[in-house]
């Protein structure tokens, strides 16, 4: 009987991922509430988008809205 080595496929951040979609369901996640701005911005990272600090970049995006409000 004959043994053939056994493979596997590791999935992970290396994969491609769709940046546009991803993006979309954020800020539609973030907007309705369901989800934190963190939460958001960490998802952001994940799909490879240039965020160095999750929470500087919150605090960043805080202060546009409230200055946006003024």
């Amino acid at each position: 009987m004959a043994h053939y080595p056994r493979a596997t496929l590791p999935f992970g951040a290396f994969l491609t991922t769709d940046r546009a979609g991803t993006l979309d369901r954020v800020a539609r996640g973030v907007q309705a509430k369901v989800l934190s701005l963190e939460t958001g911005i960490r998802l952001l990272l994940e799909a490879d988008f240039p965020v160095e600090d999750v929470t500087a970049e919150a605090e960043r995006l805080r202060s546009q809205v409230g200055s946006a409000a003024e």
